[in-house]
């Protein structure tokens, strides 16, 4: 398809054409083209890239797995692709269990490096070496997959310890946080052959590593020179080393730290883009508060009258609330009542409606001239 829209053309018009359109017509067939090979071209690339990943990625095959356990978890656990991790089993009676996920400080960690981070909060371990015996039936080539994940220690050098099939080390020196450092998964893949009743491991045999009657491997933790030995699962895998996902392992490190690194940046970005939107939203405020004052301003002038600051604010308020508004209406509408149902009738009405009595007007005129004798009398003493 990429090489089909490159080598395509725009069809040829039968209308013919001055030599002015020509030109025009043919920077325009360049110019498309030109755009058809930029689109292609990413769209080729995206293809081939999606098209690796899912050809060349490899993972395990859930048929070839022959023996899982869930070191310190009493449940099988199904695993993503498709085969299940037994509930612990085959382990020596001098072992302990850790089980991470009610622990505070681990509990809530996220375990990097793995799409099955269940399986990483329980560990099996000891103060000194331990055994599990790992059941091997049929000759052949096989892989053994020890998990581990340091839940524990802040730095490396603090857990350091030794692999051994029978009496002979097939891991020396092992420090899970020196590989991927705390809350990483780290699995250590190796190859071995059962011939003859004989383990093999690159090469030479381990007469001391296979129980033929029982027909089991035994695997042994060795204490090193720091700390205690521990496992977080086991997986034996019928085949040779490329038939498993060994490989895949730095890639799949690599697209975490990737994916790490895009949610980080994500919410910086959103953080940046929060507070570009906070000090926008604080400079229209401010816009539009200049643009009262100027308005206030250039009523000030017009009117040519001072006006308080205070009263303003007020009416402001008044004229933004429509609650305000609505009072001052449903007031009026009181007053306006009050006026035309008989609070407000003209003064001359209401003398020629009152009774007045003549009796009482001598009367007063009476009082008042006493008083006034009264005072006079008071004047000569």
């Amino acid at each position: 398809i990429f090489f089909f829209l490159m080598i395509r053309r725009p069809p040829r018009s039968t209308q013919s054409r001055s030599s002015a359109a020509s030109d025009v017509y043919k920077r325009q067939v360049v110019s498309t083209q030109s755009t058809w090979g930029v689109i292609t071209t990413w769209v080729a690339l995206t293809a081939s890239a999606l098209l690796a990943t899912l050809c060349f990625a490899k993972q395990l095959n859930p048929k070839r797995v022959e023996w899982a356990v869930d070191c310190g978890s009493d449940r099988p656990v199904r695993a993503h692709i498709g085969f299940t991790y037994n509930a612990d089993t085959g382990y020596s009676s001098n072992t302990k269990v850790s089980d991470y996920s009610t622990s505070q400080d681990a509990g809530a960690a996220t375990i990097k490096y793995t799409h099955e981070p269940g399986v990483y909060f329980t560990e099996r371990h000891a103060d000194g070496s331990f055994t599990y015996e790992v059941p091997v039936r049929n000759p052949g080539k096989y892989v053994l997959i020890l998990k581990f994940a340091e839940m524990w220690f802040y730095q490396k050098d603090k857990r350091v310890f030794n692999v051994k099939f029978g009496d002979t080390r097939v891991v020396e020196d092992l420090d899970v946080f020196a590989h991927v450092g705390r809350f990483s998964a780290y699995d250590e893949y190796i190859e071995f052959e059962l011939k003859n009743g004989q383990i093999f491991f690159k090469g030479r045999g381990i007469p001391t590593a296979y129980n033929a009657a029982k027909g089991v491997l035994n695997v042994e933790f060795e204490k090193g020179k720091s700390d205690n030995p521990m496992v977080d699962a086991i997986v034996l895998y019928q085949g040779e080393l490329a038939d498993t996902d060994a490989a895949e392992q730095p890639r799949l490190r690599a697209e975490w730290e990737a994916r790490i690194q895009a949610e980080v940046k994500k919410k910086e970005d959103e953080k940046v883009k929060k507070e570009e939107a906070r000090l926008k939203q604080r400079e229209k405020h401010k816009v539009r508060n200049d643009h009262y004052d100027e308005y206030e301003e250039e009523e000030f002038e017009e009117g040519g009258e001072e006006i308080d600051e205070s009263d303003t604010s007020v009416l402001k308020r008044i004229a933004k609330s429509p609650g305000a508004i609505l009072g001052l209406i449903f007031i009026a509408i009181l007053v306006g009542a009050y006026v035309f149902f008989g609070g407000g009738l003209p003064i001359s009405t209401a003398k020629a409606t009152s009774p007045i009595i003549d009796d009482d007007v001598p009367a007063t005129k009476e009082k008042s001239s006493g008083d006034k004798q009264k005072k006079q009398k008071a004047k000569a003493k």
